[in-house]
């Protein structure tokens, strides 16, 4: 039998793994795209703790035409 703090911790690391793999996926993108190398987006990117706001930035990402238009919407997003 789990206790609750076994589910908790479970869930937490299910969570934290998801979050990583939204992170991958849009650096992905932004890399194949926009040629996007390591710097301060990455950076931002990997702050961003909500897998809801990094799914929205992953949409963001697939439709805009320039890295400087993705950075405004996210720059929107976060101050948002």
């Amino acid at each position: 039998m789990r206790s609750s703090a076994y589910e908790i911790l479970e869930k937490e690391g299910f969570q934290a793994g998801l979050l990583q793999g939204f992170h991958r996926a849009l650096i992905d993108v932004l890399r194949i795209k926009f040629d996007l190398s390591f710097g301060s987006l990455i950076n931002a990117i990997n702050d961003v703790d909500d897998a809801e706001v990094m799914s929205a930035l992953h949409r963001h990402a697939l439709r805009s035409n320039s890295i400087e238009e993705f950075e405004k919407k996210m720059k929107l997003m976060r101050e948002g």
